[in-house]
């Protein structure tokens, strides 16, 4: 798995594969903030969005997105690490 370097850690929670991608059961790749990342450094879940503990979909730039290029949380909106929110051309909207 990655962690916030994007480098690989620990027996309890490593999963790797022979290209050292991590996985978990469900193939998706999460690092020590619960991102998931594939060995591409995108995140996704089964359904090709990646969802953190907040329910927020983050990609390596720290955008998030789901599998249409759209962003949201359970209340529909997106946020990065400095709770702003932004789709895949970079432009902020929402609450």
């Amino acid at each position: 798995c990655f962690d916030d370097s994007h480098a690989c850690f620990g027996d309890s929670h490593a999963c790797y594969d022979d290209s050292h991608a991590c996985y978990d059961d469900s193939h998706a790749c999460y690092d020590d903030s619960h991102a998931c990342y594939d060995d591409s450094h995108a995140c996704y879940d089964d359904s090709h969005a990646c969802f953190d503990d907040s329910h927020a979909c983050f990609d390596d730039s720290h955008a998030c997105f789901d599998d249409s290029h759209a962003c949201f949380d359970d209340s529909h909106a997106c946020f990065d690490d400095y709770h702003a929110c932004f789709d895949d051309s970079h432009a902020c909207f929402g609450d």
